[in-house]
């Protein structure tokens, strides 16, 4: 099931996954990714401008706010699983295409992916042990208490305060001692050590390493947009091609007898009309399904089914291209 979930992920920082399988003999399972030609986001981000690498950020946030909208919970997240990948212009390394990606403050978009899904795991289903890097592993996890999103927006915060001080926040000489200061230290202010910080990056990197999961902030997009109503600058959830991936990547739910219907009618061209562009993660529907009434309200879009019969017609222009073996489907705000 979490194959089947994964697989689904389309997301322009998140790396795909492809196909799964077991050992032979073993009783172990493996799968396959995406090859990323790209440097960590540690050493990637050392001589960034501000502006640039704030741009960083917000796309981490747009990567795992999408993750954790597919229930999942990452588990591991730390720049060693953030890769920076510039384009392919020239067989120089990744790293130094990313220097001449970027000229004195300029702010520039850097492409990204999140990558290394070991220990991925539905939301609803905790795991029993704990899991992930000592450096970045939230308190709650160290408890064995139970944890969701907020897990990994703790890890994103001890990510923020490196890369922003080139620091760790816990600097124990031993993993034990970093566990102990994941549980009782409050660390100092990220421009105690890099005084050029603007004051509310402090606010926001504190607050995403705060002990009580209830204290931090609730998703990955309630991070991304502070930063960029900080910044003044867009503070849209997505960028026009990351919107594609959210519906090519859900469930239709709550309309079962609608499927059954939908699954049994055997001419289902022309089945739904969609009048509206893309906008945000909402759409106007005005059709009827065969003999089913059209909805009194707005729908959420969201998902790519791979057996559902239905031809649509879409307004292209900010939805952008779709292929032509993808059918694609909304659905209904239950």
């Amino acid at each position: 099931h979490e194959f089947l979930t994964l697989s689904r992920l389309r997301h322009p920082n998140v790396a795909e996954v492809f196909d799964f399988g077991n050992l032979v003999d073993r009783p172990e399972y493996f799968f396959t990714t995406e090859y990323v030609d790209g440097v960590d986001l540690f050493q990637g981000t050392e001589r960034l401008p501000l502006g640039t690498l704030l741009r960083v950020v917000l796309e981490i946030c747009r990567g795992l706010e999408y993750v954790h909208s597919r229930g999942l919970v990452h588990h591991d997240l730390k720049p060693e699983n953030i890769l920076l990948h510039p384009p392919q212009e020239s067989e120089a390394s990744p790293l130094e295409r990313l220097q001449r990606s970027f000229d004195g403050d300029a702010v520039v978009e850097i492409p990204l992916k999140i990558i290394d899904f070991g220990f991925i795991n539905p939301e609803t289903n905790p795991i029993e042990k704990v899991v992930g890097s000592p450096h970045y592993i939230a308190p709650e996890k160290i408890r064995s208490l139970p944890c969701d999103r907020r897990s990994d927006l703790y890890a994103l915060g001890v990510i923020l305060y490196r890369i922003f001080t080139r620091r760790f926040p816990f600097r124990g000489t031993t993993i034990l001692d970093v566990l102990h200061e994941h549980l009782n230290t409050v660390p100092a202010a990220p421009s105690t050590l890099t005084p050029s910080l603007p004051p509310y990056l402090d606010r926001i990197i504190l607050r995403l390493l705060e002990k009580d999961p209830d204290r931090r902030y609730k998703s990955a997009a309630e991070v991304g947009q502070e930063i960029a109503l900080s910044q003044r600058a867009d503070a849209r959830p997505e960028t026009s091609g990351a919107e594609l991936g959210y519906i090519r990547s859900g469930a239709l739910v709550e309309r079962e007898p609608e499927i059954q219907a939908l699954s049994a009618k055997k001419d289902t061209s022309a089945l739904l009309e969609v009048r509206a562009p893309f906008s945000g993660l909402i759409v106007e529907m005005s059709a009827v399904i065969g003999e089913m009434a059209a909805p009194e309200k707005p729908v959420f879009a969201v998902a790519a089914m791979e057996r559902m019969w239905i031809s649509i017609d879409v307004d292209a222009a900010e939805l952008g291209r779709i292929e032509r073996d993808q059918r694609v489907v909304f659905m209904m705000d239950g």
